[in-house]
């Protein structure tokens, strides 16, 4: 098929007089050459899109981390405790959103990919259940620039990825059963206002949270892998109250 076009092309420029033909070339090698520009225009905008600015900014962020928080000793450590990996891993977390408001500073640019991608980064470095972690993901929103002013932007949704990517941040709070306070819903009201979703999917959340969550009679321990390291005793303890979740039993501890 190709070669039955290009015959066709050669015998049809074959009857125009030379100069047509030579503006006839130039025409199709102008269409290639801008084709091939804009592949790499649009290749260089790609570069430069949010997620791949802000994955390279966690990476450099964490990178710093590594060479100048931590110390030679915990390089060189090869048997570090869970414990110590979590509060590492913890750190690191916190010093690269850390980098991030130190670089945009006021303009916070990328902010709502940044968070996003913090979001995504959470179960990597085993920060799930931690307050602390949610919150500095939340100062990475800035204050006062999206509050909603009207009803119709209440209802609407006034800057909905944003307050999307706070609902996805509740949400995960609620799946790792942590339970926001008052300090989290009073950075949703400086971000967004009173009025509008992400509020009130933080109040449906104080509203049901708190009464469900001592629920259960015989609660579980949270973090058991960094009891069973620094107190087996007390996770030895802990389950033999739960085997045996009469009142009137009496556990003792005999070391021998």
């Amino acid at each position: 098929m190709f070669s039955l076009i290009s015959s066709v092309l050669r015998r049809q420029l074959s009857r125009v007089p030379q100069k047509q033909t030579l503006l006839t070339i130039s025409t199709f090698s102008w269409i290639r050459l801008r084709r091939e520009a804009q592949k790499e225009r649009a290749e260089k905008t790609s570069e430069k899109t949010p997620e791949n600015e802000a994955t390279k900014l966690w990476a450099e962020a964490v990178n710093d981390f590594q060479h100048t928080q931590v110390t030679p000793s915990e390089h060189r450590s090869v048997a570090i405790s869970r414990s110590e990996s979590r509060r590492l891993k913890k750190c690191a977390f916190l010093h690269a959103i850390r980098v991030y408001l130190l670089r945009h500073g006021k303009t916070k640019r990328g902010f709502n990919q940044f968070a996003r991608n913090a979001l995504e980064k959470m179960a990597e470095y085993e920060v799930t259940e931690d307050l602390e972690c949610y919150k500095a993901i939340l100062q990475l929103f800035p204050t006062g620039r999206m509050v909603v002013t009207s009803f119709l932007q209440a209802e609407w949704g006034h800057f909905p990825r944003q307050q999307n990517t706070v609902i996805s941040i509740l949400q995960q709070m609620t799946k790792h059963h942590v339970i926001p306070d008052d300090e989290v819903g009073q950075m949703i009201i400086d971000i967004f206002g009173w009025r509008n979703h992400a509020m009130q999917f933080y109040r449906h959340l104080m509203y049901w949270i708190p009464k469900l969550a001592h629920a259960n009679p015989w609660p579980v321990a949270t973090n058991i892998l960094d009891d069973l390291e620094e107190d087996p005793l007390r996770l030895a303890r802990l389950i033999a109250e739960r085997i045996c979740p009469d009142r009137m039993v009496e556990l003792h501890t005999i070391k021998v």
